[in-house]
């Protein structure tokens, strides 16, 4: 019983879309559109996904351990696991951003009160001269 056939045609073309799509991260890297931290871990997902297919002997053995008998089952159960996972950094990320926002939103209230008071003092100081 075979799991998953994978051509050798499939496989030029995973590669070569995987090329193109590290060629585009490398792309917003470089016009300062994506961070290195993310685009190291765009590069790591398509090398395992590319190599997922291109050496098929670890996506038959996934397919296996989980049951699968059909291709586009298993490159959804990737594609699922993949979107869950994305989500979830980027709620991590969210969550750190908009902490350092309402910090940053404090510092600058008590930075203009601070002001405010030197401000009052230099006028105070200019009418008693």
């Amino acid at each position: 019983m075979t799991y998953l056939d994978v051509t050798l045609r499939t496989k030029i073309v995973v590669a070569l879309i995987g090329l193109a799509f590290v060629a585009y991260i490398i792309s917003l890297v470089y016009k300062k559109k994506l961070s290195e931290n993310f685009a190291l871990g765009w590069i790591f997902i398509t090398a395992v996904a590319v190599s997922s297919v291109v050496f098929h002997p670890v996506l038959k053995y996934v397919a296996i351990i989980t049951g699968i008998k059909q291709g586009a089952l298993a490159v959804s159960l990737f594609a699922f696991v993949f979107i869950f996972a994305v989500l979830i950094v980027m709620s991590i990320k969210l969550s750190s951003l908009t902490t350092q926002n309402k910090q940053l939103a404090q510092k600058i209230g008590l930075l203009e009160t601070r002001l405010g008071r030197y401000a009052r003092q230099d006028d105070e100081i200019a009418q008693i001269n």
